[in-house]
């Protein structure tokens, strides 16, 4: 299971598209190097992650986290509305539940994004 998540972005876990990041401390073995290697998504995702890897980020991680969790409530309500309240999750069409998941990770990572828009990476 870890293999397949390591070919995911970082951040958002979606499919990879060129961007990565590598500690560039090279006194460490390289066993440890190549645990530390990571795969983004976009540049975006690439930023958002050395910003949580920054020492002295003003948010730390679990905050970020929570921010954007409560940001997704919105649009899942009103995806949520629109299927119907009355149809139970066990009652979803595939259809259904990818629109429920992209609903999820497109609010989720469209929050991460906001936070860091005016942070300068380098």
């Amino acid at each position: 299971m870890r293999d397949h998540l390591y070919y995911r972005c970082a951040v958002c876990h979606r499919p990879p598209r060129g961007f990565c990041w590598l500690d560039p401390n090279r006194e460490q073995p390289p066993e440890r190097r190549r645990a530390s290697f990571r795969r983004f998504c976009s540049r975006d995702c690439q930023d958002l992650y050395y910003q949580l890897q920054r020492k002295g980020v003003a948010m730390n991680r679990t905050d970020l986290e929570q921010k954007a969790a409560e940001s997704v409530l919105g649009p899942l309500g009103d995806y949520v509305m629109q299927v119907g309240m009355d149809k139970g999750l066990g009652q979803y069409s595939k259809a259904e539940i990818l629109g429920l998941v992209d609903t999820i990770l497109e609010a989720y990572h469209r929050t991460l994004q906001e936070l860091y828009k005016d942070e300068v990476p380098f």
